[in-house]
């Protein structure tokens, strides 16, 4: 909806995290949904069926139809459980926080943020990297297609410490497929030059990070420990409540994320950095 229109939907519950807060687990089947709540078995005839042929069948337009109509009747048994639970407000602020227009308004300057580990990487590699995220997303919003439809963030890692400075090297490397090195090759070869210079012309710019790993590893061991136990406290999958990556986060001293703000800081966030 915003590459189409340039807005979002402001009003969204989601009943994949409803059922996880209620200890489902996260990625909860639709149909394993309908059935335990509703009793209802649906057909899966159609799961992997083509939706851009048309004109549709009656059985797919069933089939269809039966995706949503289940919806308000399991909205309303999963939020009278989690309001016997006191988690319903849970459940509306992380729905809430899928309307947030910055998880989708395109970011291409800071693309390079998505990738965790560029800035630990030597400041040549982390200018080409940071280009090459630039030049991904950009193609993404133009072919409105998933970044890892365009490539995948290893493949652009490799390029970056290869520095290949022809098509042929491009496409010798182990990662990159013969389509990409000869429908992209020339840009990609661009956008590394294009990196090679910002970085030679201000190399204090992109300063490496040495992770102490043996710290790292025993805090997030010790955190992990903390949010499995409140997990289970609250019979809810761990992942729901604190995930690896979100932990991560935290330790690297990032105060953005889900375990320093909202539900999760006064459930286990204030106790994790307690602990660190």
């Amino acid at each position: 909806m915003w590459f189409h229109r340039g807005k979002i939907i402001n009003s969204l519950i989601d009943t994949q995290i409803c059922a996880a807060l209620l200890g489902y687990q996260p990625q909860v089947g639709y149909a394993g949904l309908v059935e335990d709540l509703a009793g209802v078995s649906l057909d899966k005839e159609h799961t992997r069926t083509d939706w851009t042929r048309r004109p549709l069948t009656t059985g797919q337009i069933d089939y269809a139809a039966k995706d949503v109509v289940y919806l308000n009747g399991m909205h309303d048994v999963l939020r009278e459980r989690l309001n016997n639970l006191g988690r319903y407000e849970w459940a509306l602020e992380d729905c809430s926080a899928l309307c947030n227009v910055n998880l989708y308004k395109p970011d291409i300057d800071n693309a390079w943020q998505r990738i965790k580990s560029i800035p630990f990487l030597p400041g040549e590699q982390q200018a080409r990297a940071m280009e090459l995220a630039a030049w991904r997303e950009s193609r993404a919003v133009k072919l409105d297609k998933p970044r890892k439809w365009i490539t995948d963030d290893k493949v652009l890692l490799d390029i970056a410490q290869a520095n290949p400075q022809n098509t042929d090297a491009l496409a010798s490397l182990e990662s990159v497929s013969d389509g990409l090195a000869r429908r992209q090759g020339s840009y990609l070869l661009e956008h590394l030059q294009k990196a090679d210079a910002s970085y030679a012309a201000a190399p204090a710019q992109y300063r490496q990070q040495f992770p102490d790993r043996d710290k790292d590893k025993a805090q997030s061991k010790a955190l992990s420990k903390i949010v499995r136990a409140k997990a289970e406290e609250l019979q809810i999958p761990a992942e729901v409540l604190g995930s690896k990556r979100e932990i991560s986060a935290l330790i690297r001293g990032d105060r953005s994320g889900k375990l320093a703000s909202g539900w999760r800081y006064k459930v286990v966030g204030e106790e994790l950095l307690a602990a660190l």
